[in-house]
């Protein structure tokens, strides 16, 4: 079964060809690696257009403007040939057992949609830093209760970096061109079917200056997902619970499974209010 590994990319010459070592030496046979340039200005598209010389599996799929992020991640998703599907932005970096690991539990699951290993963040050099993603896998019969843990134990939507039944994810939104695009999807899957966890942590999150989780006024991680946006942000929490609000009802869930997922959405929301109250006691004390 082949496995497409899409790697999106803007500017990210520093940190390219770790990412695409990563993905050439998986221990999974069979395997297509796309890389989208978002028209860069650096040597991108020297060192993809190398490694495309060297190893047949490597396709390059060019832009002539910056589109966005989401642009960008989407269309390797309209690009790709395999049965399952990987995203690895190009400062990030696999193990080399990630992508069969995954298969495997996703092949011994059939109603699983999507299988992410544990992630550990890493500085520039790639050194850890003692960060690791929060444990989350979601088995729940219920759509509404799948939903309901994604919103209440997410973090940082590390499981969207994971592998994912390519015919599941075609059948989503994708990532929407707004800030917390990538949540709207992860929670997307989570009401399409189960999302399984691999606890070795062979992911490995690059925190540097320039990346997606650098901290960022909201207008400019909106504007990361899409420059092009008209989105404003008064309310972050009560935008985002609209948006999930939205893509309960694109879902064609029964009646009551769709109330309960409504409902799950609102118990969302006042447990981020409430936390974010605590934190602005903690910060007066």
């Amino acid at each position: 079964m082949k496995v497409t590994i899409g790697i999106p990319v803007f500017n990210g010459a520093e940190f390219l060809e770790a990412a695409l070592d990563a993905a050439c030496t998986q221990e999974w046979p069979e395997l297509e690696i796309l890389v989208a340039d978002n028209a860069s200005t650096d040597r991108s598209v020297e060192i993809a257009e190398a490694r495309c010389r060297s190893d047949e599996r490597v396709r390059l799929i060019r832009a002539e403007e910056n589109r966005g992020a989401a642009w960008n991640f989407n269309r390797l998703v309209e690009q790709a040939k395999g049965e399952f599907f990987w995203w690895l932005p190009h400062d990030d970096v696999l193990e080399p057992r990630a992508v069969e690991l995954c298969v495997q539990r996703l092949l011994a699951n059939p109603e699983a949609v999507s299988c992410h290993p544990r992630t550990t963040y890493i500085d520039r050099t790639g050194w850890p830093i003692g960060l690791h993603s929060r444990p989350l896998q979601i088995t729940s019969p219920s759509p509404a209760a799948r939903l309901g843990r994604f919103l209440i134990e997410h973090s940082r939507c590390d499981g969207v970096l994971g592998l994912h039944r390519l015919a599941a994810l075609r059948r989503t939104g994708l990532i929407r061109g707004f800030r917390g695009g990538d949540e709207i999807l992860y929670a997307e899957l989570a009401i399409a079917g189960v999302v399984l966890e691999e606890p070795e942590p062979l992911y490995g999150r690059r925190l540097h200056e320039g990346s997606s989780l650098q901290a960022r006024t909201d207008e400019e991680a909106n504007a990361w997902f899409d420059p092009a946006s008209t989105v404003t942000f008064k309310d972050v929490g009560r935008f985002l619970a609209t948006q999930f609000h939205r893509m309960v009802d694109e879902q064609g869930l029964t009646w009551t499974q769709a109330r309960l997922c409504h409902l799950q959405v609102e118990r969302w929301r006042a447990v981020r209010w409430m936390r974010l109250r605590k934190r602005q006691l903690r910060g007066t004390a």
